[in-house]
């Protein structure tokens, strides 16, 4: 993990890769909590698209 050395050629952290990992938990945490925060409108988003699905024929169009 050293994409910040090889993109902007600097080494905050010594190049044993801290700051990327820091950035990636970050993300990830960031995706979880989101997620979290907007689970029911998610839940009901995803249930729509099934129910959807489920009345679509084969030969029609899902964008309609």
């Amino acid at each position: 993990m050293d994409f910040i050395e090889r993109w902007f050629g600097i080494s905050p952290d010594g190049g044993n890769g801290t700051l990327e990992g820091l950035y990636i938990s970050v993300l990830l945490l960031t995706v979880v909590l989101v997620s979290i925060r907007f689970r029911r409108h998610l839940a009901e988003l995803f249930k729509g698209y099934l129910e959807r699905l489920g009345k679509h024929k084969s030969g029609d169009r899902f964008d309609s």
